[in-house]
């Protein structure tokens, strides 16, 4: 299989050196594995569809080589979804029954609702902007620079599409394809951040911001919310935007994201994660867990 030998060689000579690797080949590389098997033994599925992530979403049309080097430099969540993605594919192409529908959703970053905000502590998005807002700086980007970013409610509606509309989808190397573009511009982010946490943030050059997160990180050690995810913030030199032509977006997709980013917001201010002060939040007086649970750059998925 093109698949397994692309994978084959990419995981022994970049995926193996993770320590997290074990752990997560089982959560995400295992799993679908077992579920693919399932499904191709299954005489009434239908639908087949895997929320992927891990990488930043492409507004073209993507190549499963480039994106092999581009995700050799990145870590051990983002290398195992991409895996699974490719073995999702090859199941399409190769395996599944013709009736079966299978489609492969990828968003950006994933965070909750409008309606409820409870955010997850992990995801890299939440752990970056706590660590800004402890410094009151973050890593200067272009202005119009795009965060790819959708709630809850947005994937699962792309879910319910998936099982529903048929034809409709762009089909990408054997299987339907749906990116979800939703976001905003990263300076809209930072200024709700600002406005909710009521400071004053400043846009940084990485290094000068990268030598005021280091002071940081060196203060509080393991109990940093970025200590398990310091290279990839140095990879990425702390970025959260992709520079491209903002997607367009239904009016309501729009309205959805930016009432869903200050309720996040507040939920973690409500549970001591972030802080309207430059104090250290409570909950970072215990050692943060290392686990890469919703990580670059995408999300939980």
């Amino acid at each position: 299989m093109k698949a397994a030998k692309l994978a084959g060689w990419w995981l022994d000579n970049y995926v193996n050196k993770l320590e997290a690797w074990t752990a997560l080949k089982a959560i995400n590389v295992d799993s679908i594995m077992d579920l693919l098997t399932a499904a191709a033994d299954s005489a009434s599925l239908t639908n087949f569809v895997y929320v992927s992530g891990g990488q930043t979403p492409k507004l073209q049309e993507e190549n499963d080589g480039r994106v092999v080097e581009e995700i050799s430099q990145s870590n051990g969540y983002s290398q195992s979804k991409f895996l699974s993605e490719l073995l999702v594919k090859e199941y399409s192409h190769m395996i599944a029954p013709s009736k079966q529908r299978v489609c492969i959703i990828k968003p950006g970053y994933i965070i909750d609702s409008r309606e409820d905000g409870i955010a997850a502590r992990d995801d890299l998005i939440w752990r970056l902007t706590a660590s800004c807002a402890q410094i009151q700086s973050h890593s200067a980007e272009d202005p119009e620079a795009w965060l790819f970013v959708a709630d809850v409610d947005r994937v699962a509606d792309a879910v319910s599409d998936c099982c529903t509309t048929a034809g409709q989808i762009t089909c990408e190397q054997g299987v339907e394809m749906v990116k979800i573009l939703d976001g905003l511009l990263v300076s809209d982010f930072w200024s709700i951040i600002k406005e909710q946490l009521g400071i004053k943030m400043q846009s940084s050059g990485f290094d000068s911001w990268m030598n005021q997160l280091n002071t940081s990180i060196e203060a509080q050690g393991e109990k940093h919310p970025l200590w398990p995810l310091l290279l990839t913030i140095e990879q990425r030199q702390g970025r959260l935007g992709v520079v491209c032509t903002p997607p367009k977006m239904r009016d309501n997709d729009k309205r959805r994201t930016r009432e869903a980013v200050p309720k996040n917001v507040a939920y973690l201010i409500g549970v001591g994660f972030l802080s309207r002060s430059n104090e250290l939040p409570k909950v970072q007086q215990e050692k943060i867990k290392t686990s890469f649970v919703g990580t670059p750059f995408a999300s939980r998925a």
